[in-house]
């Protein structure tokens, strides 16, 4: 076998590495969802008994509307009212509707962070997509590198936008910015050299320095998404 074989070998090789990350990526997120909707379920099931805490609540409160009604209606011969039952029934609705809304804040707020997780991963399935065009102009040595800048690919446009919004307190946030910028700054260099050129040396040097790259957006982004999750067990 040739020297520019033993390259072009090479070559597909970060293709098929890049293939088997994209498997890791597929197990995570399973395992990732399978987490989340175990969360959801015990969301659910905690805002069920508080649904049926209420309803109880409720019913009494119905059987002493009733009650009143009575008096109101013959106070000659109806019994009169347990001020005591009185105090209690006000109580427990009282107790009810402070759980009603703690826990309603506290579900809408767990929801948008499990979709914010979701978002992580659609990001992550992005980026895999445009990297692999990058991949695709190196198989087929076309010079068809994506040239989009770091505000204006999907993943960009997120992070300048509601990203910066949402997350930008949160630590990975800046190391997500920085290693995406980098990406960039190769993808672009590597669609000015072209590969139409470069032979297969040169290629896999280039392809080194974009996975790295790409590696460490992926890095960030997990680690943007372990803070998010973070927030649901406050």
């Amino acid at each position: 076998m040739c020297a520019n074989d033993d390259n072009e070998h090479e070559g597909f090789k970060h293709i098929y590495l890049a293939l088997q990350e994209k498997r890791t990526h597929i197990q995570y997120t399973t395992q990732k969802a399978l987490k989340l909707q175990r969360y959801m379920l015990n969301l659910a099931s905690h805002q069920k008994q508080v649904g049926e805490d209420a309803y109880r609540a409720l019913n009494h409160l119905y059987v002493y509307r009733r009650h009143i009604e009575k008096i109101q209606a013959s106070p000659e011969t109806a019994p009169p009212l347990n001020m005591n039952k009185m105090l209690l029934l006000a109580n427990e609705l009282g107790f009810t509707a402070d759980r009603i809304q703690k826990t309603t804040l506290d579900s809408a707020n767990a929801m948008a962070r499990i979709a914010n997780s979701f978002l992580m991963t659609i990001l992550k399935s992005q980026h895999y997509q445009w990297r692999e065009k990058v991949y695709l102009s190196v198989l087929r040595r076309s010079d068809n590198v994506p040239t989009d800048d770091e505000f204006h690919c999907a993943l960009g446009q997120w992070y300048h936008g509601d990203g910066r919004r949402d997350f930008g307190h949160l630590p990975a946030y800046s190391a997500l910015g920085d290693a995406h910028r980098k990406l960039h700054e190769i993808s672009v260099q590597l669609a000015k050299e072209g590969f139409k050129s470069m032979d297969w040396s040169d290629i896999t040097q280039r392809l080194d320095e974009f996975e790295s790259a790409s590696q460490q957006v992926i890095y960030t982004i997990d680690k943007l998404d372990e803070q998010i999750l973070a927030l649901l067990e406050q």
